[in-house]
């Protein structure tokens, strides 16, 4: 099952009795409030995961089609482990 960012402000803006502007607003601040927040720490939720912040390093990478190498630079991004109370409840 795919749930895609229109789901999600649905469901926020029907059990929230909110409306649609207003549950994407919230949803955003809460995203970003986890990138930003994440970046400097661990943001743990409980019972849902928790978010870090991770780099990777720089590392050659290779057109397939031409086979000419590049280099990728280094990147962050963020890493998400769910709880093993979210595994469950999924599985």
């Amino acid at each position: 099952m795919n749930l895609t960012k229109k789901d999600i402000l649905n469901n926020i803006s029907l059990s929230a009795h909110v409306s649609k502007s207003d549950s994407n607003q919230l949803f955003d601040k809460f995203i970003n409030l986890i990138i930003h927040n994440s970046a400097k720490s661990v943001v743990k939720i409980p019972n849902f995961g928790s978010f870090t912040h991770k780099t990777t390093p720089s590392r050659i990478g290779r057109n397939p089609i031409t086979k000419e190498e590049f280099v990728i630079t280094e990147r962050s991004k963020l890493n998400f482990k769910a709880s093993n109370k979210l595994k469950t409840l999924i599985n």
